[in-house]
């Protein structure tokens, strides 16, 4: 698929004909900013991600990239198995990994490259020179020769102009759809809890252990329960699946439910689901039985309680500053259900919280539409990205 002014044959070549090594490296009195690569997200700040930078005292490990240069990050990750190449645009200068593979473009515009190195049959490629799976320290073994040696075809630089172009402006419109799902989010929270902050100061409050039937954490399925693992009918759920709010499948389960089975507790249908260890406030609704690992508790809520409303309330500011209150500090941080049951919360009627649920739910749906259509545009950015490239 082309533009049709463009009808030229494109020249076939090796990344290393048209790139050339960038190795340079700072002095140790610079102040440049410390960038690591994000799938799918380009360069950020290494301080956005750890807090902090971790840079240290010496910066021999660092390499100094310029704006327009390029750094293949060959870190496998869940959506990019095969790492991901990206041009730095976000500043002038940046310190990046020494383990980063930097290169710049000699022949050819560099947007374009941004794209033509991180499509389908970029990932094939290195798939196939893949001399094992990832290391120790979670790289792929793909060294800076090798990765030069990949096939690429060369459009005219007025080409790659059109292209990346194009291109830009599906990721212009992308990047608009997450700042209107991110305001959507903003409101969303700032609703909530201006909401649970009254029922907190004028309600009745009593102990959060009065709300639910039932709560436990999670655990290891052992081997009488082969069902329990992911492979199984039913799912065995880790806190990295709680990004929505309800947890949905179009799996057919085993409906005779158990409260006890094994290390692993069975979780009936529409229970609260939130990790209370290592990454705490994760949350979700099951909308079918599951399993839980370790540092989830499935919360089974009482007949007057809806899930609903506690999957907004956990959410809430007020609990979540309570959850730091009780929070244990060890190799892992942790909040334990024992300490958790004595929280205050306020106690309200299903009238009231149906009420609090109208408002809110009808936000939610409204965020969930706009990442519906962010969905979309991704997906449109795959397909040309897949049929605009040879």
């Amino acid at each position: 698929m082309r533009f049709s002014e463009f009808n030229n044959i494109y020249l076939a070549s090796t990344l290393e004909q048209i790139t050339k090594k960038v190795d340079r490296k700072a002095s140790e009195q610079c102040n440049i900013p410390v960038m690591m690569i994000s799938c799918g997200n380009g360069f950020i700040l290494q301080s956005e991600k750890y807090s902090k930078d971790n840079a240290g005292q010496s910066l021999q490990k660092y390499t100094l990239l310029k704006k327009g240069e390029l750094a293949y990050n060959h870190g496998a990750s869940k959506t990019k198995p095969f790492g991901v190449c990206y041009v730095l645009k976000e500043r002038d200068e940046a310190l990046v990994p020494f383990v980063y593979h930097c290169f710049a473009i000699t022949n050819g515009i560099p947007k374009y490259w941004n794209y033509s190195l991180n499509t389908e049959q970029m990932d094939h490629q290195l798939k196939r020179i893949v001399s094992s799976g990832a290391r120790m320290d979670g790289l792929l073994n793909i060294s800076y020769q090798t990765y030069m040696l990949v096939k690429v075809y060369v459009p005219t630089n007025n080409e790659q102009q059109k292209i990346a172009d194009f291109l830009s402006l599906i990721d212009n419109r992308i990047d608009t759809q997450n700042k209107i799902i991110e305001d959507l989010e903003l409101l969303e929270k700032e609703i909530n809890n201006t909401i649970i902050n009254k029922l907190v100061k004028y309600k009745d409050l009593v102990k959060f252990s009065s709300l639910y039937n039932f709560a436990k954490e999670g655990g290891t399925p052992n081997t009488s329960h082969p069902e329990y693992y992911t492979k199984g009918s039913i799912p065995f759920v880790k806190i990295d699946d709680l990004t929505t709010k309800y947890l949905v499948s179009n799996q057919s389960f085993i409906t005779k439910l158990g409260l006890e089975n094994s290390s692993a507790w069975l979780i009936p249908a529409n229970s609260i689901l939130y990790s209370n260890g290592a990454t705490i406030g994760a949350i979700s609704i099951n909308k079918y039985p599951v399993t839980t690992k370790q540092g989830i508790l499935g919360i089974v809520p009482k007949s007057d309680y809806l899930s609903e409303y506690l999957y907004y309330f956990l959410r809430s500011n007020y609990f979540k500053k309570e959850i730091c209150k009780i929070t244990t500090q060890g190799t892992m941080k942790s909040a334990y259900i024992k300490d958790i049951d004595n929280i205050l919360v306020p106690r309200i009627n299903k009238k009231q919280q149906n009420e609090i649920l109208t408002l809110l739910s009808e936000i939610t749906l409204k965020i969930q539409k706009e990442k519906d259509m962010l969905e979309l545009y991704k997906k449109q950015k795959t397909y040309l990205l897949k049929n605009m490239f040879i």
